[in-house]
């Protein structure tokens, strides 16, 4: 069953998931801004949803890519691989993943292999963060498509 959810509903969520969790525990914010990816596919819901399941199903695959060339000492093919990444988290507004990848490019550019670690696992997490969070709010498959992104177009 497709369910189409608003903005204000994904923010109920958050506000319901924070009561339930205690003063302590914040909401985290969505990791994607859908209606940017929409606009920046031309209001083309069905290419924002394959713009959508190819972030969800290849940044893991950067993810690794970059783990590996760093685990390499291999920093040119780890600079391409957090470019890549960089190129698809910004496409998809998730600009925790972007700002990241961004760190990773421009110190492996430099040749400063010693700070990069800490970002690359940083960046391990976030992508996953963001990969469940679309699954869990759009439906994790090309099937979803049209369906989410149909609030944000214009009436």
């Amino acid at each position: 069953r497709n369910i189409v959810r608003t903005a204000e509903d994904l923010e109920e969520t958050d506000a319901q998931a924070a009561s339930l969790s205690g003063p302590t525990k914040q909401p985290l914010s969505a990791p994607v801004q859908l209606d940017a990816v929409l606009k920046r596919c031309g209001g083309d819901p069905a290419f924002a949803s394959a713009v959508t399941e190819r972030f969800r199903s290849q940044a893991g695959d950067e993810v690794k890519r970059i783990e590996a060339a760093l685990a390499q000492g291999n920093l040119e093919n780890l600079r391409r691989a957090a470019h890549s990444l960089k190129s698809m988290a910004a496409y998809m507004a998730a600009d925790v993943v972007t700002n990241l990848a961004k760190k990773i490019e421009n110190l492996s550019a430099e040749g400063e292999a010693s700070a990069i670690s800490s970002l690359v696992t940083q960046l391990a997490d976030e992508v996953q963060r963001t990969i469940n969070w679309i699954t869990e709010n759009t439906g994790g498959s090309r099937a979803f498509g049209v369906m989410d992104f149909c609030f944000f177009a214009p009436h």
